[in-house]
């Protein structure tokens, strides 16, 4: 209900806050003024300027309100910080244009020159200008472009005003910030409407007054028309003198607008399609200004006849589902209209003031089946009792609640609590209790009210007042509620009291901590105690899906969650009965609007079931088993009466409500079933005999799943097609199926649907709306949740459909089946016009190739292959032309697709029946069913092509051939089949019979050695007796068969010589057959030589250095182990000689050999390998190689790492070296090397301790040996003088050292190899530049 409120006066502005119901308004004497939702003036204050206030604006979120002059001036209110004033005088034009940014950090203002001002805005309310600009024209429209992520992720959020769009009255459009830049953007053929940037989109969009829509991209602070929109020219025109526009956006895509006071238009941008909001009951009205809340989705218009409109915007389709809700007539031509951000306040600037529109909540209330109020108005209350006339009477303020008993009524107007007693159905005044908070509570004979620790108490009957102060520790009074003589009290420190009341004495009876039960969690809650006071229900804002329910006599709190609360209420006569109505919330959209049943007792809390709120019905009102009490929606309201309608359980249905036996008798069943209290329940049942009470108790069962009593109550009611079904069912031992069909034999539908869905039987309820007719439902359910079952769904639909006549539909369900192509041509046979039709549109293969069958059947070839054309089925085109005659096309199709085997068959069938042999056997080839081409070939003694086909056919085949020439002594055709058949024992008796030796040896080749070992030694054998010693041995070497080897040949030599003629390969197993004749002495150790020499020919290194070994000959041994590249095994091999062997020298050789191939790998970075080095050279005496290694380790030292110190250590080895050789010629150079080494040392150490002149002499003395560079670097000793010499500040004698360093060096060696680089730079002379080239250079 919208409840109108006015204030009259002369108004030139007001605004409506975005978050509260304060409305200012601005008067023509300067004063500017709040009001509040009952437009009551709750401040104001005077401002006297040389002009009128012409613009109010809000901030976006806190109480700040801009206020703007026609003198210029700009002002903000600051109602969060003492009600201050502050202004700033910037303009010399009236501001014709006000807008806050969406942070609400920056106010930006227009004026009617052009001029624009961004005023920064602190949290104080401190005005300060940022930046200025002057523009051309007076300034209509400000729009900001919001910051795009990057961008916002990259600056301050809090802090930044995104940059905006200024719109000026001759159509040009700027771009700006707060920081001084402007530019302009374009300029439009006509005034601008509207301004607008779409931010989805990056689209700025501007309608001017011709009704063009323009579609801008900004870039680089151009605007350029968006290429897939440009310019839209909307319905309707607003050049001629007098005509109006009114249009806002109020969606991403959709501009309402009205030409003309035309009727409004939702245009839709991304459809281009537009809706006229009209209706026959709205025709011929104008009108003025329009405006759109996006909270409710609901569009406000004006007209000339002082109403408002309110549209409802259904977003399940954005265009077509635009609904009026109310029209409201309001008093004085309307001007403007504004939203609050809530959407449920209106302010409507009308010429005589303004006008503020609430929507409100009715407020209604039950004392059961005695009395219901309901309110109809701001003021005025409806009285009713089932079967009564109503009555209404006015209330003496503003109905902001109600509370009802069977004798009294209760409103709170906001201030007060009024009290009304009953005569009948008529209300007196009685009297009033101060009540400015919501905590109100009416009983039978008392009215409760309370404020923070403060208790009032109105005796009805008498009209005495009683006080009762609650101890300042308890905290304020947050919930109060009252049944019978009892006074419940929760504070907000969870104390809650309990009172009993009489009207000479208030007693506190009991007192609880129940903070542990609430955890701080609800901020404000309601409370209800049911009829005898022993449980309490709680819900509260904070937690409002949790209903709580505490038992007072155990200090126990129960919990249930479920959807959002709308209201809940206990029985008015069984105190264990709670009933709760939900609507919805968004994590459980399926909870909505339904009615949650609940058992409450001492000891637990149990869920009973869900039923649905009836359509009529707005909120549950009161519980009076067995009715339930509704207030009826607005729609369903009769005038003047019956606003409540009470509806009897479902449970209680065809029992006579007033029988109060068999109501408690339900109910008691009802809560032994909840509870779990089987044996109780049973022994309710039996006392029942009404049918109609066992039907709404196996229906009470069913919800509550208890099986074995529905079907006890089954069993009652005698259903026997009911148990029936039972009977079936029971075989199967499924409960969730039995408990699905007993729901649907009791007309539980919606149950038995809950069924399935829990238990996820999906095919079951896919059934279930099959068999009710929903066909949409069963497909949906099928292809979400049992995607194997929808061909069969879509094939019963497509039955249902054959039966009732829709042969269209039948052919798109078959088609969505695996049977279409069987169903559908016996659906259509008797109609072969439409089966024809039918067949050429379609695209299934299978349907046209049955066509063509058909024909085929019929005698009708031409069409038959026109189809088998079609489906490109070449068998059945080749069959169709043999059985015409036509074999030439059938020989020219089967040719054409040669992987079509049966073609081929098919027509050599055609020619076997007609003795055509030749071809019969040339298409059974090519059919590759060679059984049928050998039996004609041998049939007819074509044996000119038979060994060809046999050798392609299947190895039995082969063997039946290889038989057949047997018998024609056609011995060669016969072994070469009976060795591809795999009979290769009957090819060798053949070879064997037939001294074959050419196919004996073709055989031979392809056999396996370790699976025909067998066959190889026997034809080794058949070999050899025939002279074919040669292939004998090679075969008896395949098998490995050594013995026979020995016995066959005595002579190992020629074994070798076979080896090495046939190329066998010389495995480790031959020699080591070799290796056990050697140990007995039966062989030649010169064997061995030539086996390693085979070996090593054959890259098998690692057994040639065996063999070699077993030979005797060790340097050869390590030389096929230096050719391997084995390094492990080439120390290893030595490291063994040395072990066996103590005396090395008369094979000192294998050592140095060795040592030498070592040299050559890494060895500067192995250790290892070093240590082998020496130990080799060592053990072999050879000093000399010795020396020379120690010395290239002390050249190595030198030349890598500058190391003389670890040079000399080596040198001093290389001397210990050859001091055991008599050569003194090579033991002086050593010394000599030594010595020079040895004073460079010294010359570093001087250097090191500044001892300068020494340093110099030594290297003086060190350049001037002839061989200096035999071992020490000339550039090391320069680089020494010269670090030298610069350390000690003798820079000239460093540059000369420099320059004779460069010198010597000439460009082959880079400088800093020997001196420091930062030194180098520093001794270099600067490069010369070319002073002419400079001079030319500044004069360019």
């Amino acid at each position: 209900m919208w409840i109108s409120e006015s204030a009259n006066g002369d108004f030139s502005s007001i605004a409506i806050h975005p978050s509260s119901s304060i409305v200012a308004s601005s008067s023509n004497d300067g004063t500017v003024s709040l009001y509040d939702e009952d437009l009551v003036v709750c401040q104001s204050i005077v401002l006297k300027k040389d002009g009128q206030v012409n613009g109010l604006q809000w901030h976006p979120t806190r109480k700040f309100l801009a206020v703007s002059w026609t003198n210029g001036t700009v002002g903000l209110w600051c109602l969060d910080s003492n009600s201050s004033f502050r202004e700033g005088n910037v303009h010399h034009a009236p501001i014709s244009c006000i807008v806050w940014s969406p942070n609400g950090n920056r106010l930006i203002t227009g004026d009617e020159e052009g001029g624009v001002v961004v005023w920064k805005i602190d949290h104080r309310g401190k005005l300060a200008t940022m930046s200025q600009y002057r523009l051309r024209g007076a300034i209509d429209h400000i729009v900001f472009k919001p910051i795009d992520k990057r961008a916002r992720e990259s600056r301050t959020k809090d802090k930044d005003c995104p940059p905006f769009f200024v719109g000026t009255r001759n159509g040009t459009i700027f771009f700006a910030d707060d920081i001084g830049h402007c530019t302009e953007c374009t300029t439009l053929s006509s005034k601008i409407h509207l301004l607008h940037y779409h931010e989805s989109r990056d689209l700025l969009l501007a309608l001017t007054e011709d009704m063009v829509l323009s579609h801008f991209v900004h870039d680089d602070g151009k605007l350029t028309l968006e290429s897939s929109w440009l310019q839209v020219k909307l319905g309707g025109s607003t050049n001629q003198t007098g005509n109006t526009l009114a249009c806002q956006w109020i969606d991403t895509d959709l501009l309402a607008y009205s030409v003309n006071k035309s009727p409004p238009r939702i245009w839709d941008s991304a459809n281009e399609e537009t809706i006229v909001l009209d209706r026959p009951e709205l025709a011929k009205m104008s009108y003025t200004c329009l405006t759109y809340s996006k909270r409710n989705n609901i569009l406000v218009v004006a007209t000339e006849s002082c109403h408002v409109i309110l549209w409802q915007r259904f977003q399940s389709h954005p265009l077509n589902t635009w609904e009026p809700l109310h029209k409201i007539e309001i008093t004085g031509s309307i001007e403007r209209i504004y939203w609050g951000i809530t959407g449920s306040t209106l302010a409507i600037k009308k010429s005589n003031g303004f006008q503020l529109l609430s929507e409100q909540s009715l407020q209604s209330a039950s004392s059961g089946l005695q009395v219901q109020v309901s309110q109809v108005s701001s003021h005025k209350v409806m009285v009713e009792s089932f079967g009564k006339p109503s009555e209404t009477f006015e209330s003496a303020g503003k109905i902001r609640g109600l509370e009802v008993s069977s004798s009294s009524i209760g409103i709170w107007t906001g201030q007060n609590f009024d009290i009304y007693t009953l005569d009948g159905l008529k209300a007196k005044f009685f009297n009033t209790l101060s009540c400015p908070n919501p905590l109100y509570s009416l009983s039978e004979k008392f009215a409760y009210v309370a404020a923070q620790i403060t208790i009032q108490i109105l005796s009805i009957p008498t009209g005495i007042k009683t006080t009762v102060l609650l101890p300042n520790s308890d905290g304020d009074i947050i919930a109060l509620s009252s049944v019978a003589s009892r006074l419940f009290i929760l504070t907000r420190t969870w104390r809650l009291k309990v009172f009993d009341i009489t009207i000479k004495d208030t007693k506190l009876i009991s007192e609880n901590d129940i903070e542990a039960h609430f955890m701080g969690n609800f901020q404000s809650i309601t409370m209800k105690p049911n009829s005898n006071g022993s449980m309490i229900a709680f819900v509260g804002c904070g937690e409002s899906s949790v209903i709580k329910v505490y038992s007072s006599s155990n200090n126990r709190m129960f919990v249930y969650e479920c959807g959002r609360i709308k209201s809940f209420v206990w029985d008015q006569k069984d105190p264990r009965v709670l009933v709760a109505q939900t609507i919805g919330n968004e994590n459980n959209k399926n909870i909505h609007n339904q009615l949650l049943s609940f058992f409450a007792t001492e000891n637990e809390f149990v869920f009973k079931d869900t039923t649905q709120v009836p359509q009529t019905a707005e909120k549950l009102s009161a519980l009076y088993l067995p009715y339930q009490i509704f207030y009826k929606k607005t729609e369903f309201k009769a005038e003047p009466s019956e606003h409540f309608s009470k509806n009897i359980i479902k449970e209680y249905n065809g029992i006579d409500p007033n029988d109060e036996v068999i109501v408690k008798t339900i109910t008691e069943f009802c809560c032994n079933l909840a509870t779990g209290d089987i044996d109780d329940a049973i022994k309710v049942v039996k006392l029942i005999k009404n049918d109609a009470v066992w039907e709404n108790m196996a229906q009470v069962c069913i919800k509550m799943r208890r099986m074995k009593l529905a079907i006890l109550c089954m069993g009652k009611l005698k259903n026997a097609k009911a148990l029936r079904t039972l009977s079936h069912l029971k075989k199967s031992n499924d409960a969730n199926a039995i408990s699905a069909h007993l729901a649907i034999h009791l007309g539980l539908y919606e149950e038995a649907q809950d069924i399935w869905t829990e238990t996820k039987n999906f095919g079951g309820l896919s059934t279930f709306y099959q068999a009710s007719g929903k066909w949409e439902k069963a497909i949906e359910t099928a292809a979400a949740k049992d995607r194997p079952s929808l061909p069969v769904t879509y094939f019963n639909f497509a039955k249902h459909l054959e039966e009732i006549g829709d042969i269209t539909g039948a052919i798109a369900a078959y088609e969505k089946t695996n049977a279409s192509k069987a169903q559908i041509p016996r659906m259509m046979l008797n109609h072969k016009k439409d089966l024809q039709a039918y067949v050429d549109v379609s695209t299934e293969q299978e349907i046209k190739k049955w066509w063509a069958e058909n024909a085929e059947s019929h005698g009708d070839a031409e069409t038959a292959l026109k189809y088998y054309e079609q489906v490109n089925d070449v068998f059945s085109i080749v069959r169709v032309h043999c059985l015409s005659g036509n074999m030439k096309q059938a020989r020219i199709m089967a040719d054409a697709h040669p992987e079509c085997l049966a073609a081929f068959y098919f027509i050599a069938r055609e020619y076997d029946q007609d003795s055509k042999w030749h071809d019969a056997i040339a298409y059974y080839s090519k059919a590759k069913c060679f059984s049928n081409a050998i039996r004609i070939a041998k049939e007819n003694k074509i044996d000119k092509e038979l060994m060809q086909l046999a050798l392609q056919s299947q190895p039995n085949h082969m063997e039946e051939v290889a038989v057949y020439f047997e018998s024609l002594e056609q011995y060669d055709k016969a072994i070469t089949l009976y060795s591809k058949s795999g009979n290769i024992k009957q090819a060798f008796d053949l070879c064997f019979k037939t001294k074959n030796i050419f196919l004996l040896e073709t055989i031979v080749a392809q056999l396996n050695p370790e699976k025909d070992s067998e066959v190889l030694q026997q034809a080794s054998v058949f070999l050899s007796e025939n002279g074919s010693h040669e292939i004998a041995l090679k075969l008896l070497l395949l098998t490995q068969n050594f013995d026979q080897v020995n016995e066959v040949y005595q002579t190992n030599r020629k074994v070798l010589d076979i080896c090495e003629k046939q190329e066998i390969n010389i495995t480790e197993d031959l020699v080591d057959k070799f290796q056990s004749q050697s140990n007995s002495g039966t062989i030649n150790p010169k064997i061995f030589i030539r086996l390693a020499s085979l070996c090593f020919n054959q890259g098998s290194y690692h057994l040639a250095c065996k063999c070699y070994t077993l030979g005797g000959d060790r340097l050869k041994a390590m030389g096929a182990l230096l050719k391997s590249g084995d390094n492990e095994k080439i120390i290893m091999f030595a490291s063994n000689y040395l072990k066996l062997i103590p005396d090395v020298s008369k094979n000192a050789d294998i050592f140095i050999i060795a040592a030498n191939y070592l040299q050559s790998l890494n060895w500067i970075n192995d250790t290892n390998i070093m240590r082998v080095i020496i130990q080799f050279y060592t053990k072999a005496k050879s000093y000399v190689t010795l020396s020379r290694f120690y010395e290239s380790c002390a050249q190595i030292e030198i030349d890598e790492y500058q190391n003389y110190e670890k040079a000399l250590s080596a040198l001093n080895e290389a001397e210990k070296a050859l001091s055991k050789e008599k050569s003194a010629i090579s033991l002086d150079m050593i010394r000599h090397k030594q010595s020079l080494v040895t004073h460079f040392i010294q010359a570093h150490r001087h250097a090191a301790q500044n001892e300068v002149a020494k340093c110099e002499r030594i290297c003086g003395e060190l350049l001037n040996q002839n061989d200096i560079d035999s071992i020490i670097r000339v550039g090391d000793i320069l680089g020494l003088l010269i670090e030298t010499s610069y350390a000690n500040g003798d820079l000239d004698k460093a540059k000369e050292l420099l320059n004779r360093l460069k010198q010597r060096l000439a460009g082959s060696v880079n400088v800093e190899y020997y001196v420091d680089a930062q030194i180098c730079k520093l001794l270099s002379p600067p490069q010369d530049t070319n002073i002419e080239e400079s001079i030319e250079e500044n004069f360019d």
